[in-house]
């Protein structure tokens, strides 16, 4: 991209940006019209991961030609440039991925270019893992959208007032905004305004780019949102991507991985500053893709409102790191409750969060931690051991080999247990001590089922668990159907 204008490339490349939502909104219409519903979810699959490869492609290339391609120089891109450059920036992408997991040791490393300069390496981990997910996560994605199709259609509820939110949520509210404005140093306020600005620029001139001086995008923004220059520049500072001396240099504040294409969740990207600024000086041009801006922005702030992120994405040990790391504990915490109440609601006994010491009545161990959820059946004389994971949804090859790695079962390299061996160990104790849990649960148990019960599809569902360490790996959609008694059903 050395040779392509800064300009001409990052243009054409940033109105193509799109993650085949369209395909998801109307899929309840799509599978409804087609004879066949297998067909129609092979369609849309196909559509969504041809568009979603497209634009991941597309965001890396102009995230690179912002800091290597010449400004002032370079050629105007055609459709052959452009490609080869999309397929560069998906083999980095896919590669980088693959370094990942063989960092993770869920991968071979090994490496071998043939011949032909074809890279080889051991895809066992693609065709039993990365695949399988990739197909049933898309399915069940479908499945939800065509669920919510109809509701599409239905007047949305008003918000909620302040006055309507309960005592916790304006504590949380709170707590949020505080932090927002400890981070970016605007409020959470100011920052709805500022997404506001860019649903006008959209609206009012209608236009897929805008180049526009710093300068004048400050004024625009301000004057059609009510917001001072200073606010809408500490916005600007925000989520603009700037030129760097190279595209793999990291300013000082930013994570070393920052940068990484083979990564999401980064701090060095258009999806996390959506606003491109083209040049230097005492008052840079920009390149703004009002769409996408919203897109982006709105995105940003609500998986930031609703912990989605890592706390690696803000200020270390910073309000909204800590806060981030907070809302991930109560998370799993009110997950862990809500599993307990869907066995109650199934006739089954249920406890959450219990220690060692409630389960057999002596002083906590530092060691053995909680057991997510207990839950027994009096019937069949079943015990569960329930280990509870409200997960994000892994999306690429290192996050999905990154996951796999807490979860083999065996003693880290620092000596401590991973995820998984916590989980055994505590399933261990337990079936050691059936006298005591049996006093605890109040019945007789013949037999205990090792369960790793998750909130959504992961690709621990295809990591062969149950026959390396005798855990299931089921979903919170499954428990109906794997655990509910018969004559419950009815």
């Amino acid at each position: 991209s050395s040779k392509i204008s800064r300009l001409q490339i990052v243009a054409y490349v940033s109105v193509r940006i799109s993650g085949g939502s369209s395909w998801k909104r109307t899929f309840g219409a799509v599978e409804a019209l087609s004879d066949t519903d297998d067909f129609a979810v092979q369609d849309a699959s196909k559509e969504i991961g041809r568009l979603f490869a497209g634009s991941m492609a597309s965001r890396i290339i102009a995230e690179a030609a912002i800091c290597e391609a010449p400004l002032d120089t370079g050629f105007e891109p055609g459709d052959m440039d452009i490609n080869r450059l999309l397929a560069d920036a998906s083999q980095m992408h896919h590669l980088g991925g693959y370094r990942a997991a063989m960092l993770a040791g869920i991968m071979p490393p090994e490496i071998v270019i043939s011949p032909a300069g074809e890279v080889m390496m051991d895809h066992g981990f693609s065709d039993s893992v990365i695949k399988p997910f990739g197909q049933h996560f898309t399915a069940h994605s479908l499945e939800g959208e065509k669920k919510k199709y109809a509701s599409r259609y239905e007047p949305k509820e008003a918000s909620k007032t302040p006055s309507d939110l309960s005592e916790k949520e304006q504590k949380d509210k709170g707590a949020f905004e505080k932090a927002w404005l400890d981070e970016f140093g605007f409020s959470a306020e100011d920052m709805l305004r500022f997404i506001g600005g860019f649903w006008m620029i959209l609206q009012t001139d209608r236009q897929p780019i805008i180049k526009e001086t710093r300068s004048a995008l400050v004024k625009r923004i301000g004057k059609d949102n009510e917001l001072d220059d200073e606010i809408v520049g500490k916005c600007l500072d925000s989520f603009t991507l700037q030129p760097r001396p190279s595209w793999i240099d990291v300013p000082e504040g930013y994570t070393d991985h920052a940068w990484h294409p083979w990564r999401f969740q980064r701090q060095l990207s258009l999806v996390t500053k959506p606003i491109i600024q083209l040049n230097d000086g005492e008052d840079p041009m920009l390149l703004i893709a009002p769409a996408m801006c919203v897109q982006h922005l709105e995105r940003f702030y609500a998986n930031t409102l609703d912990g989605v992120y890592s706390h690696d994405m803000f200020r270390t040990n910073g309000k909204l790191y800590k806060l981030m790391d907070a809302i991930n504990g109560e998370v799993g915490e009110e997950f862990n409750s809500i599993v307990a109440n869907k066995f109650v609601e199934i006739g089954w006994g249920a406890k959450s969060n219990q220690s060692d010491g409630q389960i057999f009545n002596r002083q906590k161990s530092p060691t053995f931690g909680d057991v997510d959820v207990l839950a027994w059946n009096e019937a069949g004389k079943r015990l569960l051991i329930i280990e509870c994971k409200d997960l994000s949804f892994d999306k690429t090859i290192g996050e999905v080999a990154n996951r796999l790695s807490k979860y083999q079962g065996v003693i880290k390299s620092n000596g401590k247990p991973d995820d998984l061996k916590k989980h055994l160990n505590r399933c261990e104790e337990i079936e050691a001590n059936l006298d005591k849990v049996g006093e605890y649960v109040g019945m007789e148990i013949e037999t205990v089922e090792r369960i790793l019960l998750l909130s959504q599809p992961t690709p621990l569902i295809f990591a062969e668990l149950a026959e390396k360490h005798s855990v299931e790996v089921i979903t919170f959609t499954d428990i109906e159907a794997r655990f509910e008694e018969p004559s419950e059903r009815e």
